[in-house]
């Protein structure tokens, strides 16, 4: 008995030791899958988070992912049109149109198959760390992994990340395998190369920094045999890539290639130079990485520093010709981190999407510190010498520069703007929003830098050392463990049943306001057409080098944006002179606020068909309605309503014009009516709410109001006009 107590001990205490039976760690691992996935099918279809992407976000990457799926699904073809997305997003696709052929195609079932990507990506980095380090561990690891924030947000939308990291999850598993067997390095290289040709472009250098931990962990004769059978792996896959997907769409990779790595720099060295100097600095402020989970990224950039503190050099000890200090699986780790933030950084405008690669390497460096308190060990951080001060460098500016991107420009508006300020402006600055960030956090952290340096080498600090008992260490490593999850299941909570009418029943009212004959090229049009079985576009592909509008009979156009606008503009004048506007609808995005659909019309001046499509009778009302033909209007939605009693927009429409007309009962009796049918859209709500304003009845009005602003919490003039009615807001 003294034995075992001694025993358990050593092993990190009979409460949580540093290794745990197999069946306790099969059962806990199904216990946090379960609940992980769990909390990323739940309210699929809600609304992303504000600032989910660089690009348009969900309205449009996320439906253009799996558009061939959509595509499959619905005319029996992956491509009936000039996408071949499904070339760049295999593995997503194929997932999709299977989830789209047995539940329906649907914007909830359009997120389905990432979840299972991404708990599938945590089962198989979990099942590697498990080879390696300890279960216990592992567990731990996957406890941070499927109760993040972060990678849940992610998992429930349709981009081709999820894919893609299961593959390089899977590609780590094999890493981990015993080495003297073959096969798991053929599959590690197998499953390390198919991440970018068959997940996603992004993880092109993913093969890459594991041909380099491959060099740097082993030596001799096992370096010569792992990197032949990696590369026998990864060869084999670029030969399968090659015989299927690029034989078929060689064409369509290059060319899309092209554009987001040449194209999109068109700027010159110089200036993809700055950009990629700019992108390292400010990433992980300008794609919320600290904002969305400051806790963890702290812990992983402690971990880190715990890490390169080590690192003693390069060659390693005799025998292993490893870096020495530092295992196979943490020196793969930390190349991934680096080499990755780079490479994103080289992307002319990274999107948060990007970061959830690396979101599994960081998750991983964050509990080495929390394992290190877990185990009553001290953490313990030796201040760099040499070379190492720039390490030391790097992680100070990170940790005292993500903070400050929530009050960085209002500081430097200050300058701007304000007196003394002026100088020190135009100076330093006299550039973009982008560069105003940048410099303003760089002079920060340097004058916070050198006071630390200055204090650290006033009192001779050489370390930054917790030493701690077993028993204070569990608690506060549970401590630290509980305020992420606080701080995890508080963003979730908040962001899972987020919905705004706009991205929820767009797409359901596009059937309503256009008849089934409709084709629909835009950059919105996946979004709009993921509810319902209207043929849709993607972008505007084609433009200006044929007539693609005939060539596909397009009868509605999506314009969203100044770039939408001036495309059809510049190559199409005469057909843009005959757009009539269907319905125009606000959203949030990085590129607008205002979504418009409008028709083509059938015939160019010279006399070419480009459809034959006939408006539907709520169209021509509508058509009648911009001309401010308000009697005529309300005729024909009158006369469309006896056809579609239960068209809530033609009631909301009718008492917008009879409002025009002045006629507030008929108005207010048209409001309600289509509150009864549709009683979840805002605007409904609004208008009333605005008509009890102007005829004097408040209190109804606010609670009109209110109920506008709960279903639509992203309106911010909403939130200011409920707040000035002494409303509440919540």
């Amino acid at each position: 008995m003294a034995k075992s107590k001694k025993h358990s001990r050593a092993k990190g205490g009979t409460l949580f030791p540093k290794e745990i039976g197999k069946g306790l760690f099969a059962t806990g691992l199904a216990i946090v899958l379960v609940i992980g996935f769990v909390l990323r099918v739940l309210y699929l279809s809600a609304d992303p988070p504000a600032a989910l992407s660089w690009s348009q976000g969900i309205y449009t990457d996320g439906a253009v992912v799996l558009h061939d799926a959509r595509n499959l699904a619905l005319y029996g073809d992956w491509i009936v049109d000039y996408c071949e997305d499904l070339a760049l997003f295999p593995l997503s696709n194929a997932l999709g149109a299977l989830t789209f052929k047995l539940f329906g195609v649907s914007r909830a079932t359009a997120g389905f198959p990432n979840t299972l990507f991404g708990m599938a990506a945590i089962l198989m980095f979990t099942l590697g760390l498990a080879r390696r380090t300890t279960r216990r561990d592992a567990l731990f690891w996957a406890f941070l992994a499927s109760f993040n924030y972060y990678l849940i947000m992610f998992h429930r939308i349709p981009i081709a990340e999820p894919a893609m990291v299961f593959l390089m999850a899977t590609a780590f598993y094999f890493y981990c395998g015993p080495w003297e067997r073959a096969q798991s390095l053929v599959l590690a290289g197998a499953f390390a190369f198919a991440a970018p040709l068959f997940g996603k472009a992004h993880a092109v250098y993913f093969p890459a920094v594991m041909f380099a931990t491959f060099l740097l962990a082993s030596a001799g004769p096992e370096r010569a045999r792992g990197l032949r059978l990696y590369l026998i792996g990864g060869l084999g896959t670029v030969a399968l890539w090659a015989a299927t997907i690029f034989r078929s769409h060689g064409a369509y990779i290059i060319d899309h290639v092209l554009h987001e790595s040449v194209e999109k720099h068109s700027g010159g060295a110089g200036g993809a130079i700055r950009e990629f100097l700019q992108n390292m600095i400010a990433m992980g402020s300008y794609t919320n990485l600290f904002d969305w989970q400051p806790v963890l990224v702290l812990l992983a950039v402690i971990g880190i520093a715990m890490t390169a503190s080590h690192m003693t050099g390069a060659k390693g000890t005799k025998g292993s010709g490893g870096a020495r200090g530092v295992d196979p699986v943490t020196l793969l780790l930390l190349i991934w981190i680096v080499t990755g933030w780079a490479f994103f950084a080289a992307v002319k405008l990274p999107a948060p999407r990007y970061l959830v690669a690396i979101a599994f390497p960081f998750l991983y460096f964050a509990l080495r510190p929390v394992l290190h308190l877990l185990n009553g060990e001290s953490v313990r951080w030796e201040i760099p010498r040499g070379a190492g001060r720039v390490v030391l460098g790097v992680i100070v500016f990170f940790l005292l520069y993500q903070p400050m991107i929530s009050w960085g420009l209002p500081i430097v508006r200050f300058l701007r703007e304000g007196g003394w300020g002026t100088g020190i402006y135009d100076f330093f600055i006299r550039t973009n929003a982008y560069r105003e960030l940048v410099v303003f956090c760089l002079a920060a952290t340097a004058v916070l830098f050198v006071i630390l340096a200055a204090l650290f080498k006033a009192v001779g600090f050489q370390r930054i050392q917790i030493d701690t008992t077993p028993s204070r260490g569990k608690i506060f490593a549970f401590l630290l463990l509980g305020l992420s999850l606080v701080w995890n299941f508080g963003n979730y909570t908040y962001w899972a049943g987020f919905r705004t009418h706009y991205l929820r029943d767009a797409s359901h009212d596009l059937a309503e306001w256009i008849g089934p004959g409709a084709r629909i090229m835009g950059s919105f049009a996946p979004t709009l057409g993921i509810d319902n079985e209207i043929p849709v576009f993607p972008y505007f592909g084609g433009l200006g080098e044929e007539d693609i509008f005939a060539k596909y009979g397009i009868t509605h156009v999506v314009i969203a944006s100044q770039g939408d606008h001036a495309f059809i503009k510049d190559n199409y004048p005469d057909i843009f002179e005959g757009l009539q506007k269907v319905v125009a609808y606000p959203l949030l995005s990085r590129y607008t606020s205002v979504m418009a659909i409008h028709r083509l019309p059938n015939r160019t001046p010279a006399g070419g068909v480009i459809h034959d499509y006939a408006p539907t009778a709520f169209e021509n009302a509508v058509a009648t309605a911009t001309e401010g033909n308000w009697t005529g209007a309300l005729d024909g939605l009158n006369e469309f309503v006896r056809t579609a009693p239960r068209h809530a927009d033609a009631y909301y429409l009718a008492g917008f014009m009879y409002n025009q007309l002045g006629e507030n009962d008929q108005a207010e009796r048209a409001y309600l009516q289509a509150i009864g049918l549709r009683p979840e859209r805002p605007r409904y709500y609004e208008m009333l709410g605005k008509l009890y304003q102007s005829t004097g009845r408040g209190a109804e009005a606010r609670s009109y109001l209110e109920m506008a602003y709960r279903l639509n919490p992203r309106d911010m003039m909403m939130q200011e006009e409920v707040e000035r009615l002494g409303g509440i807001v919540q």
